[in-house]
């Protein structure tokens, strides 16, 4: 699946909550904040991501940071999703259902936060479970097996009446073509890898440049001859000095 850029995207992030844990040490007990944050564009992009640190303005950062980098596409027909699914994560199941316009959004603190987040504002939904980084992995889950219904028609060379009726599938297409286009999911850039003999060879010239500077500075300048095999001409002699007067006296 194609990573998508954050940074082509107007993401905003909401904190779902923000708890205090401990790590048992030899010599006591660590603090720490832990920070659940979800953040989307509100327009099919969302993601979650958790963050710990001593401070809770630190844990929030690092949160985001990384549910930036854990974006997932959310395929959206008007203000709905496409059809019924649910989803399972540790203890938590999650239930999401579509609902006809102007339902609103009927959901939990932390499915309600996921689901706003990616831009659905019609939609019925039941969690089971306590845990809300649990439930919110879990509705990061059933939002990640949602497929477009034309794009799983194409994929089984079937036409979209035959799988979902032809009433569903005339109110589908006219849905799909009122809806905004999505921003394009951008790849992740590759960087070429460089071969060792490559990098030893770039460390090696460093280090030896450094260590030719570091033994001249310790054995003072060394007389280069220049290039073109020419000598350098002799030093001119020095003419000795004038006896000072009444020396011979």
């Amino acid at each position: 699946m194609p990573r998508i850029d954050p940074k082509q995207l107007n993401l905003e992030e909401t904190v779902v909550k923000v708890s205090r844990v401990a790590k048992v040490v030899k010599g006591g007990k660590r603090f720490n904040f832990r920070a659940l944050v979800v953040v989307g564009d509100r327009n099919g992009h969302v993601g979650m991501g958790l963050g710990k640190a001593a401070e809770v303005p630190d844990a929030i950062r690092k949160a985001s940071e990384d549910a930036r980098k854990r974006l997932i596409a959310v395929p959206i027909v008007g203000t709905t999703i496409p059809y019924q699914i649910r989803a399972t994560f540790s203890s938590s199941e999650v239930m999401l259902k579509p609902a006809a316009p102007g339902t609103g959004v009927i959901a939990g603190g932390a499915v309600r936060a996921v689901v706003e987040a990616a831009g659905i504002h019609d939609i019925l939904t039941k969690s089971f479970g306590h845990s809300e980084l649990n439930t919110v992995t879990a509705t990061i889950a059933a939002l990640r097996e949602l497929r477009q219904l034309d794009v799983e028609a194409a994929r089984r060379n079937r036409s979209l009446a035959d799988i979902i009726g032809p009433k569903a599938a005339a109110r589908y297409s006219e849905l799909m073509a009122q809806m905004p286009a999505q921003a394009p999911e951008v790849e992740r850039a590759e960087r070429p890898r460089r071969e060792r003999s490559e990098r030893g060879e770039r460390r090696g010239g460093r280090g030896g440049e450094r260590g030719g500077e570091r033994g001249e500075r310790r054995a003072g300048p060394v007389n280069r001859q220049p290039q073109g095999g020419a000598t350098p001409p002799p030093p001119s002699p020095v003419p000795p000095a004038a006896p000072a007067e009444g020396a011979g006296k």
